[in-house]
């Protein structure tokens, strides 16, 4: 069984869009939505229309595997990833998808199942997008890290029935995981931003095998509303001060060949 990890914050119209497009292929699969955001009685009512059991009032049984948990207000990113991967090992199940509020899922995500394949992680494509994120990934010491990005016709890849899957370093926060990976290898609660490099460097150091295909792409949603965007905004100013120091480095990321990136894309 794969679960989907939906997380949310302050964008319920986005939420909403999300779900509804990806429970026409839920399957026999479930649904986590971890709401660092309010609990409001409209968001009460979508969730009583569609089904979802949530921690703030009960059902008898949830035949549909759709759980809703409204966490503590603005926790953080990385640690409401970290809660929906444990909520997921508790339903047994073998992997997740670590989703969004931002994607608007279709049919193509049925064909991804990461139990088929020899790979740990395997990310799915997402637009619209200025650039490619699936590379290979470096950290320039004392600098910043590093993206060598894949050159497709160069590249290692390996065919199943489905989809193509390139070998890589990094991917972006959109990918299928085997569960225990995660839980060995958790977001780094302590990055407001920087966590999805840090976190990929990580799993780069302990061996777990990532890799990426073109042939699934979700919708990527860009609304941000104001208060949403307040509280990145903040994030964004201060949130890579704790990365920098983390790795005594001056810098972020750097491209080393940002063309291929948009070539690819």
């Amino acid at each position: 069984m794969i679960t989907y990890i939906i997380t949310t914050f302050l964008r319920d119209n986005l939420l909403y869009k999300s779900i509804e497009s990806l429970l026409p292929y839920l399957g026999d699969n479930a649904v986590i939505i971890v709401d660092q955001g309010n609990l409001t009685e409209e968001k009460i009512n979508w969730l009583d229309k569609y089904d979802f059991d949530a921690i703030n009032y009960s059902r008898k049984n949830n035949p549909q595997k759709r759980f809703y948990y409204q966490v503590p207000f603005n926790k953080g990113l990385s640690w409401c990833r970290n809660y929906g991967v444990k909520k997921a090992k508790e339903l047994r199940s073998e992997s997740v998808f670590i989703g969004s509020d931002s994607f608007i899922f279709n049919k193509d995500i049925q064909k991804l199942d990461i139990k088929n394949t020899n790979y740990d992680i395997i990310g799915v494509d997402l637009r619209p997008s200025t650039c490619g994120w699936e590379a290979k990934l470096n950290l320039i010491e004392g600098v910043a890290f590093e993206l060598d990005f894949i050159d497709k016709n160069n590249s290692i890849c390996l065919n199943y029935p489905f989809f193509t899957v390139y070998d890589v370093e990094i991917c972006r926060n959109c990918f299928n995981a085997k569960t225990d990976i995660l839980l060995d290898t958790p977001w780094d609660e302590d990055l407001l931003l920087g966590e999805h490099e840090d976190m990929f460097w990580r799993l780069k150091q302990v061996g777990v095998k990532v890799g990426w295909t073109p042939n699934i792409v979700l919708e990527k949603q860009t609304d941000r509303p104001p208060e949403y965007l307040k509280y990145r905004n903040i994030n964004f100013n201060d949130g890579r001060k704790k990365l920098k120091e983390k790795y005594s480095i001056t810098g972020w990321v750097k491209y080393k060949n940002l063309d291929r990136a948009k070539e690819n894309n």
